[in-house]
């Protein structure tokens, strides 16, 4: 017991020493600037504020389960958002650069206009929960380990400063102006698109996008546009239109679809020496249903590595994999890895797969024959009666795709129809005997 008392003493002492004196916190949910909203810390404990916090304040915290929404421009620094808080930015707020992180969120954050540069410095921000980016401006180095949705009404801004994406970010409407050599890293992470606006820089110098995780396009009416350096070392997928119309280099992946789908890239080249073009072919249902597809309304240059992944049964043909609408092919992919039976044939204005009868899992049947092409334990298929409790008595029929021996559950001939296919005690042959009395 004393143990115990001793132990929650210790944490209480420990916890009032990580407090400093002129450190906030959030009293209640409120507004910014209604004092009401407010304790600080006078060095033993937290008291109602006489004062809104500011820049030369300790650490701000807003509490879990509280909401502060700002209505006229705030300086800041040390600013956390626990988990379960919200902190509603419709006015804007100064973020001074002081130690460590300047603005950490592990709750939720809405809105933008959160202003460094005008003040000469580089303050920094971390997103573990969410942002709402529907508005405004950011001045400010960004480490993203969370969520950003990126929709504001008209567009958004980001001027000198550094975006780091380890978590994800959805860009679902508006432009996204990158000012002063903005940069976006996209760190192993993943960049959704589900906008048909555009990325483009003021200065057209030295703003840029390097991919090392997954960028997807997820919307397949309309084009996104690029309009600043795109380096592509992760996967660039999706189904739409990319137009990359100030640079893009890849010597990581590209693969249209969403299983499958068709991805048309415009302007820049897509394909490197060192780029993998990686295509989908599920079935014979036609391109961006059966199979995954590359479209071009300029010339396209082949080269790198074309894969073709076969996921589902296809039948003897060809499909059109790549197709140019307006241009000419040139050029030659360096490696094809390809599924057995298959090649290309290069047309002047498309790459056409060639699929032939094939036996993929080598159990000596060909997968035009093959219920299960890719299993080589399964390959004829039959309608067998369904037997589940072994009698000899059927409970209906179905059709199985099996190897050598006949599943365990069912039979090829049937003396009736079971009464009861969970119990081989029961079924039409059981004589039964009358016992009124139970007797």
């Amino acid at each position: 017991m004393r143990y115990i008392i001793f132990t929650i003493l210790l944490f209480v002492q420990l916890s009032l020493f990580a407090q400093s004196t002129g450190d906030y916190r959030s009293k209640q949910s409120g507004n910014w600037h209604d004092l009401s909203s407010w304790q600080t810390f006078n060095g033993t404990t937290f008291v109602d504020a006489t004062e809104i916090p500011s820049q030369i304040s300790g650490v701000i915290t807003i509490r879990n389960g509280h909401t502060i929404a700002i209505n006229n421009t705030i300086n800041v620094d040390q600013l956390i958002v626990e988990a379960g808080a919200v902190l509603q930015n419709n006015a804007g707020m100064y973020l001074y650069d002081g130690a460590g992180t300047d603005l950490i969120v592990n709750g939720t954050l809405d809105g933008g206009n959160i202003n460094g540069d005008a003040l000469g410095q580089r303050p920094a921000m971390e997103i573990n929960g969410v942002m709402n980016w529907n508005g405004g401006g950011l001045r400010s180095d960004l480490t993203n380990a969370g969520t950003i949705n990126v929709a504001p009404q008209y567009g958004v801004g980001f001027t000198n400063r550094i975006i780091t994406n380890n978590g994800v970010i959805n860009w679902n409407s508006g432009t996204i102006t990158l000012y002063n050599s903005g940069i976006i890293n996209n760190v192993g992470a993943i960049f959704t698109i589900n906008s048909n606006d555009q990325m483009y820089p003021s200065d057209y110098g030295g703003s840029f996008l390097t991919n090392n995780g997954t960028v997807i396009k997820q919307n397949s009416s309309g084009e996104t546009a690029i309009g600043i350096g795109f380096t592509n070392n992760g996967t660039l997928k999706g189904i739409g239109t990319y137009r990359f119309y100030r640079g893009f280099n890849s010597t990581g992946t590209i693969e249209p679809g969403a299983s499958p789908g068709i991805l048309q890239i415009s302007d820049a080249q897509p394909l490197s020496s060192g780029s993998t073009l990686l295509l989908e072919i599920k079935n014979g249902s036609g391109p961006g249903i059966g199979h995954d597809q590359l479209i071009r309304n300029d010339n396209l240059i082949l080269a790198g590595t074309l894969k073709v992944v076969k996921t589902g049964n296809v039948p003897v043909g060809q499909y059109t994999i790549i197709e140019v609408s307006s241009g000419n092919i040139s050029g030659s992919f360096s490696t094809l890895d390809l599924p057995d039976g298959c090649s290309i044939i290069t047309n002047q204005t498309s790459i056409v797969l060639k699929v032939e009868d094939v036996d993929s899992d080598k159990d000596g049947v060909l997968d035009s024959q093959d219920c299960a092409p890719t299993d080589p334990n399964k390959w004829r298929s039959a309608e067998l009666y369904i037997d589940k409790d072994g009698d000899g008595y059927d409970n209906g029929k179905a059709t199985v795709c099996y190897g050598k021996d006949m599943p365990a559950g069912y039979i090829q001939t049937s003396k009736g129809v079971d009464c009861n296919d969970n119990d081989a005690n029961i079924n039409p042959a059981t004589i039964w005997y009358k016992d009124a009395d139970n007797d």
